[in-house]
């Protein structure tokens, strides 16, 4: 009777079974692709109905969906013990396998080695065996085709002093067998070897805690795991700085210090950027920085820190902090004149709101009274990924009517 309850209310989750033409059925097909529960398709329709822009911008919806979008990250890192900033989400993990192997191929060199299983889909396997092309050695570690598992012995065989990576799965959808990543793990790690993990057919069944497993890098496909048809790649943080940028250059940012701020150079004197947080102040500290400006107004989102959070953690470090805050779209001349002022004392200067649009337009309008052309600014504006010509020109007008 608990068995019957039990898989009444799994199957009262998912809209497909409440469908005339579903309902009698029994899906057992997550290797190909599961169905989505309730609360995923009211939440994905909610965002694609009211949220569906460009997120992090500065207004209501785009707000929210950057909030959203956040909240999210937040909780799957929870979910597998991460941090955010240690996995990306793309369209499937055959993709993300092939953009990990383009972007770590720097890495090896002419005869390294790269062990791959025969137990795995093609996506684990594919991607690192068009590493050959530049030189690199596959060699394949098969399984008992007694018992269907991938012995250690074989691997410890298989390993050399030219071997750099192991890619092997989790479980094998062509077998069925759970691998002990654990042990493989150790043994990689003790002859400083990474480990690639697909973990597509295994996290459909069990949650993994990636800390503890010690993977290096750890792939799975949302659309598998009861979500959309996205999919994650983890990789230890250290490891994802090492690897070359395949995204927009502008995307490629610069750490600065021990945190992950991303610097908008704007000018050399006056860098820009988005919100910032406590551990990016102490960085801005030790990089110099006299004067910090905030032009975001307070209550934009709830993870935003407030301006006197900022402002009191800024002066802590003997930096002062002033706030010349607007909404979008309400960028006043007082407001230039205030920031044309604070940039004309000299100090070295850091301005910041949500993304750094408001920011830069605002950096762009005290230039417009400097003499330098617009062009050159809505360039260097868009190479950061914003549009602001069309903010902007009203205060080139009104220069040119001078």
């Amino acid at each position: 009777m608990k068995s019957e309850l039990y898989t009444a209310f799994v199957r009262s989750q998912f809209p497909v079974f409440q469908d005339s033409r579903t309902s009698d059925f029994a899906f057992f097909e997550n290797a190909g692709g599961t169905y989505v529960p309730k609360q995923v398709i009211n939440k994905l329709n909610d965002f694609m109905i009211t949220k569906k822009v460009q997120p992090y911008g500065d207004f209501g919806p785009s707000i929210e969906a950057g909030s959203e979008i956040d909240n999210s990250l937040c909780k799957i890192g929870e979910l597998l013990n991460i941090n955010k900033d240690e996995f990306m989400i793309g369209p499937s993990t055959t993709m993300n396998m092939f953009l990990l192997s383009n972007a770590i191929k720097t890495w090896l060199k002419k005869d390294d080695e790269i062990i791959v299983t025969n137990q795995d889909h093609e996506a684990n396997i594919g991607a690192w065996r068009k590493l050959s092309e530049y030189g690199v050695k596959i060699r394949e570690w098969q399984f008992n085709p007694n018992t269907a598992d991938l012995e250690i012995d074989e691997l410890k065989r298989l390993i050399s002093k030219k071997t750099k990576f192991i890619c092997v799965c989790h479980t094998s959808n062509v077998v069925a067998s759970i691998n002990n990543l654990k042990e493989i793990i150790s043994l990689a790690h003790d002859n400083d070897i990474k480990v690639v993990g697909d973990g597509v057919a295994y996290m459909a069944h069990d949650i993994v805690d990636l800390k503890d497993l010690d993977i290096d890098f750890y792939g799975f496909s949302l659309y598998k795991t009861y979500g959309p048809h996205l999919a994650l790649l983890y990789g230890k943080k250290e490891l994802l700085e090492q690897t070359k940028n395949l995204n927009h250059e502008f995307l490629a940012g610069e750490v600065c210090g021990e945190t992950d701020m991303k610097l908008i150079k704007a000018s050399p004197k006056v860098p820009l950027s988005a919100q910032l947080s406590e551990p990016d102040l102490k960085s801005l500290a030790d990089n110099g920085v006299e004067l910090v400006i905030c032009n975001r107004p307070d209550d934009e989102s709830a993870d935003q820190a407030s301006f006197s959070v900022i402002q009191q953690s800024a002066e802590a470090l003997g930096m002062e902090a002033v706030s010349i805050a607007f909404k979008t779209g309400e960028m006043s001349h007082q407001q230039i004149e205030s920031f044309t002022h604070l940039i004309n004392t000299g100090k070295k200067t850091h301005a910041y709101c949500r993304t750094g649009n408001r920011s830069f337009c605002l950096y762009a309008a005290f230039h417009a009274g400097t003499g330098r052309p617009d062009g050159e600014i809505t360039a260097l504006s868009k190479e950061f990924g914003f549009d602001i010509a069309q903010l902007i020109r009203p205060y080139y007008a009104g220069v040119e009517a001078e």
